[in-house]
């Protein structure tokens, strides 16, 4: 904020190392902003676009649970997928309306409408093949999950035992999220439920994937997580990979 500088023509700043000296000052900005360019130097630029990630919106996946959230359950699917994402997402309302009493609103994919819940953020349950609202809200997303692959960016994980959850900017709106419960077949979507992000203290980066030994031990792993960048891509973000 530059209110207390009235009578300069320019400004000078030192963010980190660098020093830029003489910016034009003029009276009417009452802003500046700087951003890193892509060989890290700081410089000044208009005002953040809203579909970079900020203050108003900056990710992990349980920052979809901002805005008045909804849940979307799939009908879509084979008949089980059905029930696991119906089932799922009633599990999830009773678990807020106890932990936190609050009311979800649970709708079928079929009676999504992007226009009516612009600015609530909306969790999706079940994936691109299940769930009839994937397309309206992340048919551009990096993140694709199938029945049988998740896909991030130019890498896939193959397998019917993966669960995964993920946070994406919604696509009408500056502020709202949607979040993911996905899961590749019934057996990784099943391996959901032992997923405690509804709870206090339990938080997951911007994008997790799980793989389920379904073998005697039943164990799962982590198979990738990671951050978007703050373009939200994937390329500008960080991430590992097991």
């Amino acid at each position: 904020k530059l209110g207390h500088l009235v009578g300069h023509d320019t400004l000078s700043i030192q963010i980190d190392d660098q020093k830029l000296k003489a910016l034009p000052l003029t009276k009417e900005m009452n802003k500046v902003w700087f951003a890193k360019d892509d060989q890290g130097l700081w410089k000044t630029i208009e005002k953040p676009l809203k579909r970079l990630k900020g203050p108003h919106r900056y990710g992990t996946f349980k920052s979809a649970f901002n805005h008045r959230f909804l849940f979307v359950y799939s009908t879509q699917g084979e008949p089980q997928e059905n029930q696991w994402s119906y089932e799922k997402a009633r599990y999830d309302a009773e678990t807020f309306w106890y932990q936190g009493n609050g009311s979800v609103e649970i709708i079928p994919d079929t009676l999504y409408d992007a226009e009516k819940y612009v600015d609530q953020g909306t969790i999706l349950f079940g994936n691109s093949e299940t769930n009839a609202a994937w397309q309206q809200l992340l048919s551009d997303s990096p993140v694709q999950v199938d029945g049988n692959s998740v896909k991030i960016g130019n890498k896939s994980i193959e397998g019917q035992n993966l669960s995964c959850f993920f946070v994406r900017p919604k696509p009408n709106s500056d502020i709202a999220s949607v979040g993911v419960v996905s899961g590749t077949g019934l057996v990784g979507m099943r391996s959901t439920y032992n997923r405690l992000y509804m709870y206090p203290a339990h938080n997951y980066p911007d994008v997790t994937v799980f793989n389920f030994d379904d073998s005697k031990e039943q164990k799962s792993s982590v198979a990738a997580s990671g951050f978007f960048g703050l373009d939200w891509s994937i390329e500008k973000g960080d991430f590992e990979w097991k």
